[in-house]
C-alpha cells in the first residue's frame, strides 16, 4: 500500500510539472507572469549559479518549454565548400543539460535584423514556427520531422510585413491563429488546410489574443491602429477597438484590456465584445514594442525618453507613471510572485519587487555573453531584448547572438 501511495504522489508530481509548462509566448496565460513562489530573489547575488549554455542562431525568437523539451529559433550562416548560406534552425533542447536532441534547418535570408521574430507555439506533440519572411512549420515535438508546411507569402495568403512575421500561433480548439493576411487566418492545426482568410495583407506585430465574450471564444488580433475582434469560428469582424498603434501585445485581465504604445496607454472595459474606455493617457507610455506584464493593478516595462532608456510603473487605473529607474538600455521584463525579472539590453538580470512605491533591487548579475559592438549598425549589435522564461526555480534567456542560458534560482 505504501508503495502504491508512493507512485500517486509521483503521478501528481509529474502531472504539476506538466501542468507548469511555458508553451507559448508569454507564458500559459498570455501575461508573462509565473506564479512560483517558491525560488530566491536574492540568488544572484555573488556568482549566479549558471547551470548550462547552448548556442542557437540569431535572432529574438523566444523559448518555450514542455516536459524537460526546450524550443527556440535562430539563424546562422552555413558553408559549404565555397558556397555560403543563411539558414533557419528550430531547436529542441533538453531543458536539464542544454544538450540539442533535434534540429531542422531550413534556407532563410535576412533582411532588417537578422533572424526569427516570433517565438514557437507547442500544443500536445506540435511545434508550431514562423520564421520572419513567412514559412510556416508544424512539427512533432519528440523528432522534429515536419507535419505540415506554408509559404504564407508565396503561396499568396499573406503579404509581407515590414519587419517580418513576429506573432505566435494563438491554438484553440482544432484552430491554429496565425497573425497573417489582412485581418488573420485560421488553419486546421492537424491538417494545416486553410480554415478562413480574411484577405490579402499585411500584418502588425502582436500574437493573436484568444479569450471569451458573450459566450463564445473570439479572437483579437492587431491591424495598424485597430485591433479587431473576430468570431474565432468564422473569423468576421465583431467588432473594433481603435488605438494610436498597434505594435505591442494588450493584456487582459478579467474584463480589462491594457494596451500600451510608444504614443500612450489605454484601459478598455469590456462588456462582451462592446467597449468603455475607461483610461486613455498619452504620457504613460512604453517603449515601441517593448512588452509588459500587470501585477496587482501596475503594469511594468520598458520606457525611452530621450537619452535615458529603463524600467517603469505605470498604474493602469489612471495612467499615473508612480516611478521610473534609469537603466541606460532596452530590455525585456517578466514577472515571478511579487517580483519583476528584468533583463537588461546588455545582459544583466535584475530581480526587483514588483511595487508601485519604488525600484527596490533584491539581486543583480551579469549572465549573458555580449559580443562587440563597435562599427555594427543596430541591427546586427548584441542585444537581450526577448523575454527570459522562468520554470521550475530557474531562468532561460538568450541573446539576439545565440546564446542560451539556464540560471538556477533556488
Amino acid at each position: 500500500m505504501r508503495k502504491i501511495i508512493a507512485l500517486l504522489i509521483l503521478c501528481s508530481l509529474a502531472l504539476s510539472v506538466q501542468a507548469s509548462d511555458w508553451p507559448k509566448w508569454r507564458g500559459p496565460h498570455n501575461t508573462g507572469i509565473s506564479h512560483e513562489t517558491e525560488w530566491n530573489p536574492k540568488a544572484l547575488a555573488g556568482i549566479p549559479n549558471i547551470v548550462w549554455k547552448s548556442e542557437i542562431g540569431k535572432g529574438h525568437s523566444g523559448i518555450v518549454i514542455k516536459g524537460d523539451r526546450l524550443f527556440s529559433m535562430g539563424n546562422k550562416l552555413r558553408f559549404r565548400g565555397t558556397d555560403t548560406t543563411y539558414v533557419d534552425e528550430v531547436i529542441c533542447i533538453d531543458r536539464r543539460t542544454g544538450r540539442t536532441l533535434w534540429l531542422y534547418t531550413y534556407p532563410c535570408g535576412n533582411r532588417n535584423w537578422p533572424g526569427p521574430r516570433a517565438t514557437p507555439t507547442v500544443e500536445g506533440e506540435t511545434l508550431y514556427t514562423v520564421s520572419w519572411d513567412g514559412q510556416f512549420y508544424a512539427f512533432d515535438i519528440n523528432t522534429g520531422s515536419v507535419r505540415w508546411f506554408h509559404q504564407l507569402v508565396e503561396e499568396g495568403l499573406s503579404e509581407q510585413p515590414n519587419w517580418g512575421f513576429s506573432g505566435s500561433a494563438a491554438i484553440e480548439g482544432d484552430l491554429v491563429i496565425m497573425a497573417a493576411g489582412k485581418r488573420g487566418i485560421a488553419f486546421n492545426k492537424h491538417s494545416g488546410a486553410v480554415v478562413w482568410n480574411n484577405g490579402k495583407g499585411a500584418p502588425t506585430l502582436p500574437t493573436p489574443l484568444i479569450y471569451e465574450a458573450d459566450g463564445k471564444k473570439v479572437v483579437a488580433l492587431a491591424e495598424q491602429r485597430n485591433y479587431h475582434v473576430l468570431d474565432i469560428k468564422t473569423g468576421e469582424t465583431l467588432a473594433s477597438y481603435p488605438f494610436y498603434t498597434t505594435d505591442i501585445d494588450p493584456i487582459l485581465i478579467d474584463n480589462e484590456l491594457f494596451m500600451a504604445s510608444g504614443q500612450g496607454s489605454r484601459m478598455l472595459k469590456l462588456n462582451g465584445i462592446e467597449y468603455e474606455s475607461v483610461m486613455d493617457n498619452r504620457r504613460s507610455r512604453f517603449s515601441a514594442w517593448q512588452n509588459f506584464v500587470i501585477v496587482n493593478g501596475h503594469a511594468y516595462g520598458f520606457f525611452r525618453q530621450g537619452r535615458r532608456a529603463g524600467i517603469q510603473c505605470i498604474e493602469t487605473e489612471s495612467g499615473e507613471v508612480k516611478w521610473r529607474e534609469n537603466l541606460g538600455v532596452w530590455g525585456s521584463v517578466m514577472a515571478a510572485g511579487d517580483h519583476l525579472i528584468i533583463l537588461t539590453g546588455s545582459g544583466h538580470l535584475k530581480i526587483i519587487d514588483a511595487s508601485p512605491d519604488a525600484y527596490n533591487l533584491q539581486s543583480e548579475a551579469s549572465v549573458m555573453k555580449m559580443g562587440d559592438n563597435i562599427g555594427l549598425d543596430m541591427a546586427y549589435q548584441c542585444f537581450c531584448w526577448t523575454q527570459p522564461v522562468f520554470l521550475d526555480s530557474q531562468i532561460f534567456a538568450r541573446n539576439n547572438w545565440g546564446e542560451i542560458i539556464c540560471v538556477d534560482m533556488k
